[in-house]
């Protein structure tokens, strides 16, 4: 999975595991359960495709990925009556949770979902289980490696003899001003100092909405 993925499901589980109503919130499948362990919740990266944007042969490297999630919510199967609507109560803060938050929403699109009704057995216990899955798309952006990147310079004013001392500003070049930098910033230059220009390496990934 990418990075930008598992930063995602990082997100999502954050805000599901803390939901009431559930005793258990696991990031593994559940292979053996303990009826103490129930009503349990567990969230999983299924899987994740990544597919170019635009034409693939213009600018930088750009995909829009669509990330499956997986939520598996289950149940004593001890009341028949009472089963569907224990699950759908629990199960029902989910979305709220994640669709109503806005500091979520905005990191991600959604795509779609899809709800499951499954009455299984784990061991001894029987089961009834709510599977969604839920996709998200997301983009990202693979900016050229420039170990020399030119971020800023530094403009040297010199003075004519016995005037004022030489002062060095230094200036950002995506924005064309100049920047306040403590150490080299508007000051007088020391005596046979020849001024450094800044250089700055970015991340080659800009993750994107």
């Amino acid at each position: 999975m990418s990075t930008d993925a598992l930063a995602i499901y990082d997100e999502v589980f954050a805000r599901v595991s803390t939901l009431p109503g559930f005793k258990t919130v696991k990031k593994t499948p559940m292979f053996t359960v303990e009826p103490g362990d129930l009503p349990r919740l567990g969230v999983y990266i299924l899987r994740e495709q990544a597919a170019a944007e635009g034409d693939t042969y213009a600018g930088n490297p750009r995909f829009n990925h669509t990330l499956t999630l997986g939520y598996s919510a289950s149940v004593a199967q001890s009341d028949d009556e009472l089963l569907l609507v224990n699950l759908d109560t629990i199960t029902n803060q989910i979305l709220p949770a994640l669709l109503s938050d806005p500091s979520f929403t905005k990191l991600v699109g959604f795509v779609s979902l899809d709800r499951k009704l499954v009455f299984t057995r784990v061991g001894e216990t029987p089961l009834a289980e709510l599977q969604i899955e839920m996709v998200l798309d997301f983009r990202t952006e693979w900016a050229p490696r420039v170990p020399d990147d030119l971020t800023t310079v530094i403009v040297t004013e010199q003075h004519a003899p016995g005037q004022a001392p030489p002062i060095i500003r230094q200036y950002d070049i995506e924005t064309g001003r100049e920047s306040h930098d403590d150490e080299n910033s508007a000051r007088p230059a020391a005596q046979g100092q020849r001024p450094q220009a800044h250089q700055a390496s970015a991340d080659p990934r800009r993750f994107q909405r």
